[in-house]
């Protein structure tokens, strides 16, 4: 259990035998759950006090951090990620191109920081933006020692720390009595080798806060200890270890986290607490009394999430998992993940047939995996997160609600997760603008998500489609395995990919997958296949011709620049049909049958290369006035498409 509801029992023994059975079993699990999964480099002690009133933190952060490295260090790299909100010519408010008031401002500063051998760093600190030279930009620390540390050592950082929160806007901050406390203490930089493929020379990578960018660190243990008022209800990352009144009308609460990459916590005095158990995990959901009767619609999909990740990926490791519910003025800190705690959204009455909440629970737990289990590095590889993500968010929700209503059933209107993705990317106004393997500040003109989340989707789905479900998911199940708790790249990602494919069909894709990815992943390269025209000819009867005398043809072209393999489904007016396959790779191919009149041709008839920016030029047929019709009714559907994903999200 993580979260300890208001006192509302009665009589006041009911209350404190329910904290010590609660505490009890939750020192139980956090018992079983204390075996090292991760390296644990960066460890964090941190004890933080809120004042509610002037939505200040103070706090003091003891930082046990590990060299791995074959360097002896006299540099040290911290995140001060709050001073994003510091003013209107930090990075972040820059590329958000948004105005800040000094009421709405937030910073942090550290007030003190020494080593444990009582080395004094903090004339030190220096302000550093690597990334662009933007001299304004106080969201990285550059801290040199001159004991430093040696190799393959460990080293204590003691640090002092005040930070005013910012009112909510960027999943962070405070509106009225509601609190959302993310990426909010100094934390260190991961130092790790500068070249994927030269490990020799290391550097540390620790970049600005950009406002596309989420976030990169090491695996760690965290004890942290809030101290609030005593009428606030807390959610955090981690199992709850203890709870301290104190003589103020405040309480202490302690948490432990272990192998996380980060902590993040929430408070209000208004959530109330629903919990539930999914196997051996404790599930805590923090909601809003008015959103009570949506509170199963948020657990089933929690746990349908649960069920198909740890049947297709992996096993989820932690004890337990928290949902927050923020209320309407707090939609701000919505839809977004931190290790064991997501934070999802809704509105009074919302329909059933409107599945967003559903959405937002199922593509907001996936993250514990790709975010939070394998720690890929969001400033520079964002998609290993985003993408692979949003592609298990459209499975989930198409298998459980339905391929064409997973999203949208309601009022006669039905659209499905998994072609939302899709019209996403093809409606981009500029489908070359930039490919999805990118750094997430370098992306132009508001392509980020699209790229990122939907169009990386729509590549895996199209994967999928060429190599088959069981193969996906061997691959996927490998990669998990294999890399958990390692911050995998995207290389990383391909030669598994390449060596189960390669397992399973020999070289019938090539001798590895660097050719989709190059086109896919690493180039801005389109695909469109069409078909042209049909040419059913009659000829005199000879040795080569059948009883009918008929020489049928047909042409098809590959419009864009992506060659994918692909299949034809030809239809005869006999009745019989056939599938022709087709590597895809020539500008125009010709097909040729004798003895049988074609009657209809169909471009990968099941759809698989979800990445064809047009299925409507995919098929052809003899009979135009009925194939006219479905042209013009898909069109319809289409744009009727793209103005509810509009709506939803």
């Amino acid at each position: 259990m993580i979260v300890i509801a208001k006192y509302s029992f009665k009589p006041m023994k009911a209350n404190i035998f329910l904290l010590i059975i609660l505490l009890f079993t939750t020192k139980i699990a956090f018992s079983q759950a204390t075996q090292a999964l991760s390296n644990r480099i960066a460890n964090y002690d941190i004890d933080v006090s809120l004042n509610t009133e002037n939505k200040t933190l103070r706090g003091k952060e003891i930082l046990t951090w590990k060299n791995t490295s074959r360097d002896t260090l006299n540099e040290f790299h911290f995140h001060l990620y709050l001073n994003a909100f510091k003013s209107k010519h930090s990075t972040f408010m820059k590329e958000f191109e948004n105005e800040v008031t000094k009421e709405e401002a937030g910073y942090i500063k550290i007030t003190g920081i020494q080593l444990g051998n009582g080395e004094n760093l903090t004339k030190n600190i220096e302000f550093i933006a690597l990334d662009d030279n933007n001299k304004y930009d106080e969201t990285v620390v550059r801290i040199k020692s001159k004991t430093g540390i040696l190799p393959d050592s460990t080293i204590q950082f003691e640090i002092d720390f005040t930070a005013k929160l910012p009112k909510l806007s960027f999943r962070t901050g405070y509106v009225q009595d509601y609190f959302f406390v993310a990426q909010w203490f100094p934390k260190i930089g991961v130092y790790e080798p500068q070249n994927y493929q030269d490990s020799s020379k290391w550097t540390w990578n620790c970049h600005q806060f950009h406002a596309h960018s989420e976030f990169y660190a090491d695996f760690g243990v965290y004890n942290v200890k809030i101290t609030l008022p005593d009428n606030y209800i807390v959610g955090a990352s981690g199992l709850l270890w203890d709870e301290k009144q104190n003589a103020n009308q405040t309480k202490t609460l302690h948490f432990k986290a272990n192998d996380v990459i980060d902590f993040a916590w929430t408070a209000s005095p208004n959530y109330l607490v629903y919990t539930e158990k999914w196997k051996d995990t404790n599930i805590s959901f923090l909601y809003q009394k008015e959103h009570k009767q949506q509170i199963n619609r948020h657990i089933d999909a929690l746990k349908s999430a649960f069920e198909y990740f740890e049947t297709n990926v992996g096993e989820y490791p932690y004890p337990s998992i928290t949902v927050i519910d923020p209320p309407i003025y707090g939609l701000g800190a919505g839809g977004m993940e931190y290790p064991m705690l997501i934070t999802v959204g809704t509105v009074k009455f919302l329909p059933t047939g409107i599945k967003m909440p559903e959405l937002t629970t199922i593509h907001e737990f996936g993250h514990q995996y790709f975010m939070g289990i394998l720690a890929t590095n969001e400033f520079e590889e964002a998609w290993l997160d985003e993408g692979i993500n949003s592609y298990y968010e459209t499975r989930i929700m198409d298998e459980i609600y339905g391929y064409s209503n997973s999203l949208i059933d309601f009022a006669g209107l039905t659209i499905g997760d998994g072609e939302t993705q899709r019209i996403d990317y093809i409606n981009l106004a500029n489908l070359r603008i930039s490919p999805i393997n990118n750094y997430a500040w370098n992306f132009p003109s508001y392509s980020y998500g699209t790229l990122v989340y939907s169009k990386a989707a729509t590549m895996l789905q199209t994967l999928e489609g060429l190599v088959g479900k069981e193969v996906m998911d061997r691959v996927m199940q490998t990669y998990f395995e294999e890399w958990k708790f390692k911050h995998p790249k995207t290389e990383d990602f391909i030669k598994i990919t390449s060596q189960i494919i390669k397992k399973k069909y020999g070289n019938d894709f090539g001798e590895n997958m660097d050719w989709f990815f190059e086109q896919t992943l690493y180039g801005t390269a389109v695909c469109d296949y069409s078909v042209e025209s049909i040419l059913n000819s009659e000829v005199e009867k000879g040795e080569d011709i059948e009883s009918d005398g008929v020489i049928s043809k047909v042409r098809i072209h590959r419009l864009g620049d992506m060659y994918l393999p692909n299949e034809l489904l030809i239809e005869f007016t006999d009745g019989s049909k056939i599938i022709e396959k087709w590597d895809g790779k020539a500008a125009t191919t010709v097909f040729t049958f004798k003895g049988k009149k074609i009657k209809s041709v169909q471009i990968d008839p099941e759809n698989k290369i979800k990445l064809n920016i047009n299925f409507s030029n995919n098929s052809k047929t003899l009979k135009p006035k009925t194939s006219s019709f479905w042209k013009y009714a898909e069109k319809i559907m289409y744009w009727l498409q793209n103005i509810m994903q509009l709506f939803v999200f």
